[in-house]
C-alpha cells in the first residue's frame, strides 16, 4: 500500500499515484468534501482520473475527558442550545475537564478520533465533472449527522469529551 500526505494540490504525485494502482492517498482538509474538491481538478487532466476518485475523508483528533477526574453536570441554557440547534437530544449530563495527576492537571488522557466520509457515487462523480462547488458536494454527499461536528457532538452526548473541546477542534458548523 502507497500512503502519502498532501499538503496543497501543487503535489498532485500521490494523487496520480492511487490512479494508478495504490490504494489509498490522504490529503489533509478539514472536510470531506474540501478534499474532493481540491483532488478532482488535478484528476480530471488523467485519463480515468476522476473515475478512480472512490472518497474523500476527513479526520481530527479530539482530547478524550481523563476518567479519573472528568466531571459530569446537567448542561447550561447555552450547551442545552447548541445540541437543540443542531436537532439533536439534549443529553441529562455534559462532562467538563477538571485535572489531576493522572492527566497532569490538564483535564484530558488520549485522544480519540471523529471521521467524515463522502462516497462518490454517480450523483456526486456527475457533479464533480460539471465543476460543482465544495458545497454542492457536500450537499449531495453527506446527511447532516455524518458531518465532523455532529460525530463530535455525539462524542460530547456519550461523555468521552467536552463541548469546548469539540467546538476547539471542529467548530460549531451552525
Amino acid at each position: 500500500m502507497h500512503l502519502r500526505r498532501v499538503k496543497t494540490h501543487k503535489a498532485a504525485t500521490p494523487l496520480y499515484l492511487a490512479c494508478e494502482g495504490h490504494p489509498l492517498c490522504v490529503h489533509h482538509r478539514d472536510q470531506s468534501a474540501d478534499a474532493i474538491s481540491v483532488a478532482a481538478p488535478i484528476m480530471r487532466g488523467k485519463a480515468d482520473g476522476v473515475a478512480c476518485l472512490r472518497a474523500g475523508i476527513a479526520q481530527c483528533l479530539l482530547r478524550r475527558l481523563c476518567p479519573s477526574c472528568a466531571t459530569s453536570a446537567a448542561p447550561t441554557p447555552a450547551e442545552a442550545a447548541h445540541f437543540e440547534r443542531h436537532h439533536m437530544t439534549v443529553p441529562a449530563t455534559i462532562k467538563s475537564p477538571v485535572g489531576c495527576a493522572d492527566c497532569g492537571h490538564s483535564g484530558y488522557a488520549g485522544r480519540l478520533g471523529v471521521f467524515e466520509m463522502t462516497e462518490i457515487g454517480e450523483t456526486l462523480r456527475a457533479a464533480i465533472d460539471r465543476g460543482a462547488s465544495e458545497i454542492e458536494f457536500t450537499q449531495i454527499g453527506l446527511r447532516e449527522d455524518q458531518t465532523l461536528i455532529s460525530q463530535a457532538r455525539l462524542e460530547v452526548a456519550g461523555g468521552a469529551t467536552s463541548l469546548a473541546e469539540a467546538l476547539r477542534v471542529v467548530g460549531d458548523g451552525a
